[in-house]
This record gives structure tokens, C-alpha cells and sequence, in this order.
């Protein structure tokens, strides 16, 4: 059965990734002033240390509030977005199990945004839900991430060492009246091979168990990646030239 499952969850994530919104046209957007930022995290972010064979896998994990992920995110899309809207930004809960595997998903909307806007009162002509999924993050290399976090790839057979800090998510624009989604961006290299990530140099280690300056690096490594990626998928929903 679970292997039922995790065929369905594959070939649910492939339609859906072939399924993204348009973006809103430019009379639609001139109509919005003020946005609702949702931003939705995973429940965790996972430090994952890999040998290429496979052979072996460590992992740690930390919680996207030690590390501060949502005012990242909230940072990065300020920097877009401001002074042209006004930003409102609504806690949310974090999107977790099956939800991960869809990049478009209305459960995610009716599960997590309407609740998180209804408790907030917030009022504003759109919602924005930064919403994480899982996806292949980095260039040649077949295993799915799920929202942020930080890879290390040992080589086979020689001492050459990657790290990559990611974020796969989706950006969705959203009616506030009717909850339906209205465009989509998501952050993903223009290589369809693999998502939103970048390389941090000189970053090595054998254990997941992070040094403070490790962990210092690996945040800056994280916001890097939201900074760059963010400003992609804005794009492609039509909230920003």
C-alpha cells in the first residue's frame, strides 16, 4: 500500500507540475494595493549530508523558526514588492505530509491560507502564499528536498565536496473573496531539471552537526537562495515586471 501511495504522489506531483498558472494581467495587478503575505514553511529544514553512492545518508534537522526562514522569505519579498504594494503579513501553519507533493495544491489554500486570513482579520485586495513542496533541487542529481534547507554531496571516490542551500516553493496569488487562485510562480532555475538552489563555496563537513559559524553560513546560504529565486517567481505570476 505504501508503495501504491508513493507512486500516486509521484505522478500527482508530475501533473501538477505541468499545470501552472498563467500570469495575472497588467489591469488586474494595477488594481491591487494591498497584498497579504502567507507564508507557509515546512515543518522542518533538514541538513542532509550524502554520499553520492548512496551508501550513506546523514541527516539533522532544525525548525524554520531557529533559523528565522519566514522573515527571510518575508524580507526577500519586500524587497520586490515594496513601496508599489502595501505588505500585511499573516502567520500561517506549516505545510506538511501529502501536501508537499502537490506544487498547486486548493487543499493547501482551504487547509492553511483561509484559516490563517480568517484569524488575522486581515483585510486586502490579494493574498501572496509562499508555499513550500518537495522537488529536485539541484543539477544532476535525482533526489527530492522538501521546502529549505541545506545538502552536502560527498563524490565517490575522491575528497570533492558540494553543498547546496535550497528552497522549492510555489508563490500564489489568491482572491481574498473567493479563495481561488489566480497566478503562480514558482522558484526554479531556468534549467527544468532541478529548482531553486545555490552553491555555497568552501562549505564542508562530515557531521550534519553544525558549528555556529557553519549554521551562521548555512542561513546566509538560505536567504541567498530566497533573494535570488523569489524575484524569478514574482515574475511569473505578474505582480512585478
Amino acid at each position: 500500500m505504501k508503495a501504491l501511495t508513493a507512486v500516486a504522489l509521484t505522478v500527482a506531483a508530475l501533473l501538477s507540475a505541468c499545470a501552472q498558472l498563467p500570469p495575472m494581467p497588467a489591469a488586474a495587478v494595477s488594481n491591487i494595493k494591498t497584498i497579504a503575505v502567507v507564508v507557509g514553511t515546512t515543518e522542518k529544514i533538514a541538513v542532509t549530508n550524502r554520499d553520492f553512492l548512496d551508501v550513506e545518508t546523514n541527516d539533522t534537522t532544525y525548525t524554520p523558526q531557529e533559523w528565522g526562514v519566514v522573515d527571510m522569505a518575508v524580507a526577500a519579498l519586500r524587497r520586490s514588492l515594496e513601496p508599489r504594494f502595501e505588505l500585511i503579513i499573516v502567520p500561517a501553519e506549516p505545510v506538511s505530509g501529502d501536501d508537499l507533493y502537490w506544487s498547486v495544491s486548493g487543499h493547501r489554500v482551504e487547509g492553511i491560507v483561509a484559516p490563517a486570513m480568517a484569524a488575522s482579520g486581515a483585510k486586502a485586495d490579494a493574498i501572496l502564499f509562499f508555499s513550500p513542496y518537495s522537488a529536485k533541487a539541484f543539477p544532476s542529481i535525482p533526489w527530492n528536498v522538501e521546502g529549505c534547507g541545506i545538502h552536502t554531496l560527498t563524490w565517490a571516490f575522491t575528497d570533492k565536496t558540494d553543498t547546496w542551500a535550497y528552497c522549492v516553493a510555489s508563490l500564489l496569488v489568491i482572491d481574498p473573496a473567493t479563495m481561488r487562485e489566480l497566478s503562480e510562480g514558482r522558484m526554479k532555475a531556468p534549467d527544468p531539471i532541478h529548482a531553486a538552489a545555490l552553491e555555497i563555496p568552501d562549505f564542508k563537513f562530515q557531521s550534519v552537526q553544525l558549528t555556529p559559524e557553519q549554521v551562521g553560513k548555512a542561513k546566509a546560504g538560505i536567504a541567498a537562495a530566497l533573494d535570488h529565486y523569489i524575484p524569478i517567481a514574482l515574475r511569473e505570476t505578474g505582480l512585478i515586471p
